[in-house]
């Protein structure tokens, strides 16, 4: 008997580490922010990857 998940919560934590000096905050924050977008994307993808599939069906 196949199982239809209705509802899916995925919930994250990033923890940035502290690096000393200026700079280094915010070429991190940067880096940061570009890992979100990039995870969110691919999270975005497989979305529709999988409703894409789900419609061939």
């Amino acid at each position: 008997m196949p199982i239809e998940i209705k509802e899916l919560h995925i919930k994250a934590t990033v923890n940035d580490s502290k690096t000393s000096g200026g700079n280094g905050k915010t070429e991190s924050s940067r880096n940061l922010q570009k890992m979100k977008s990039e995870i969110l994307k691919e999270c975005v993808e497989e979305v529709f990857q999988i409703l894409k599939e789900r419609e061939e069906r």
